[in-house]
């Protein structure tokens, strides 16, 4: 039983860090998309905050289907990892516009 439950916890942990790395890449690439369709069209200056929400997302969403058989995640997890990894780019957005120069 006890190398049943290793094995067990082993492929949930391999599946949970391959999600989230691919989930990484796949909301980096399409929050880089974004970000430059919409500095071309709407928004003169470049902003992390989109490619931060994306990369969340992309996380959210891959752990969600990574542990839809052992942990029963509803989307709202997916929307906390948005708002959980997106705060940091939201101050950092915010910090810039009022502080010119921020290192």
């Amino acid at each position: 039983m006890t190398h049943f439950v290793r094995k067990e916890a082993w492929s949930f942990w391999a599946r949970w860090t391959f999600a989230s790395v691919l989930g990484w890449f796949v909301g980096l690439f399409a929050a880089i998309v974004l970000t430059y369709a919409t500095v071309m069209l709407f928004y003169p200056e470049d902003t992390n905050l989109l490619v931060g929400l994306g990369v969340a997302f992309g996380v959210g969403y891959g752990q969600v289907i990574a542990s839809r058989n052992a942990i029963p995640l509803t989307w709202l997890w997916a929307i906390g990892t948005v708002v959980g990894l997106g705060i940091p780019y939201a101050v950092s957005v915010i910090l810039e516009l009022f502080w010119r120069g921020l290192p």
